[in-house]
């Protein structure tokens, strides 16, 4: 199919001596051609039509011969091109089953253009970029950035307060026990039961003698005895026992990062993975999910994230993948979430990657039901007593 281009040429005239500035007549002529040109373009774009070019190229045609072997409305020609080439690359890959030493030097050179280096894009920012070449000047010369770094920033200084002591008043109880008490009036008298007493000898005669055997003691009835008296001294004391508790808040991960929940694998070089965004102070029964998916030279939209119900029944698309797949990019390639719970702090959740979506039927369809510990908060408490009554406990042992 040839194609000629047409264009329209709008022609202007200006009038005016070189070496002088355009005057009011000279300036009016010019808007009112740049007017009368921009007049007739929506005219003559709608005048390009298949039938106008029928009418003035010789054999024109919207469907030439040639088009069928490249073309035919859907890559239908192509296609079976495309996906026995895909095939050849899967198997010599995989090592496939070489017969012939043909087989084997034809894989070691599809091998080779699949896997070369040099066949991939080159990278948005190289070391000549200016990201690069600023960041080099500022680290090895900070202070043209910063200035003098030693006098802007040496106002800092290091002061010590001193502050009175504390003092406090505490008191305590001290006790002793009342209880009756006995005392012996007068002398005690032990008689040893196995000393041999026996009155002294004396004259012998016949007659009928007494003698005192051990120590007499005489009573005065009108002495006043009495028991010696020492006086009991009872007092209050008070004492404090003080239970200090530490309450360390933590969570049960970092707070801000992203925990991968599922890495699913297409082949050794095309992946789709699944995360977890960490946000201990969200309870409301909602979580926020990313996606991504790509190839041996990566993709061509990045991760794909959103906040979902953990339970939500039914097949929901939440996120719309573009992986470099197959020398391709694969756009709208969907995501789906499905029902999910939670027991305690534990919680599972449904995923899928591509199937049917109404208009296009995707080739590589999977799916994870990844079990994940859901972000929260919790404490732990550490106790420790300050004893102010140790003394007077051990007073009353």
């Amino acid at each position: 199919m040839r194609i000629r281009t047409f264009l329209l040429a709008t022609p202007f005239l200006l009038l005016g001596d070189p070496a002088a500035a355009q005057t009011a007549a000279q300036l009016e002529a010019l808007e009112s051609g740049k007017t009368a040109g921009s007049s007739a373009v929506q005219s003559i774009y709608d005048g390009i039509s298949h039938d106008q070019g029928a009418s003035v190229i010789r054999n024109y045609s919207t469907t030439p011969p040639t088009q069928s072997s490249y073309w035919g409305g859907d890559h239908t020609a192509i296609n079976p091109i495309n996906a026995s080439g895909t095939a050849k690359v899967a198997e010599c890959d995989t090592g496939g089953t070489l017969a012939t030493a043909e087989d084997a030097q034809h894989c070691e050179a599809v091998n080779a253009i699949a896997k070369q280096p040099a066949l991939k894009p080159a990278p948005l920012v190289d070391k000549s970029d200016p990201l690069y070449t600023t960041g080099r000047a500022i680290s090895a010369n900070p202070e043209a950035v910063a200035g003098a770094i030693e006098t802007a920033y040496s106002e800092c200084t290091t002061t010590t307060e001193t502050t009175s002591p504390e003092k406090t008043t505490e008191t305590c109880e001290d006790f002793a026990e009342n209880g009756d008490a006995k005392c012996s009036i007068g002398p005690q008298i032990t008689v040893d039961a196995d000393h041999l007493y026996r009155c002294k000898d004396s004259v012998k005669v016949t007659e009928n003698t007494q003698c005192t055997v051990g120590r007499t003691v005489v009573m005065d009835k009108d002495a006043n005895y009495q028991c010696a008296v020492s006086d009991t001294e009872v007092a209050t004391h008070t004492c404090d026992k003080t239970l200090n508790v530490t309450v360390t808040w933590s969570s049960s991960c970092l707070p801000g990062t992203w925990i991968r929940l599922a890495t699913i694998s297409k082949n050794s070089y095309d992946k789709v993975v699944l995360e977890l965004y960490c946000d201990p102070d969200r309870q409301d029964g909602y979580h926020t999910f990313r996606t991504y998916a790509y190839g041996l030279v990566g993709a061509c939209t990045g991760w794909q994230q959103a906040t979902l119900p953990i339970n939500a029944p039914g097949r929901n698309n939440w996120a719309r993948l573009s992986p470099h797949w197959d020398h391709a990019c694969r756009t709208g390639y969907p995501a789906w979430h499905g029902a999910g719970s939670c027991t305690g702090n534990t919680c599972t959740k449904h995923f899928e990657w591509g199937g049917s979506d109404g208009a296009v039927v995707w080739s590589f369809t999977t799916s994870a039901n990844p079990v994940y510990t859901k972000p929260y908060n919790y404490y732990t408490t550490t106790e420790s007593w300050i004893d102010g009554c140790g003394v007077l406990e051990s007073r009353t042992q």
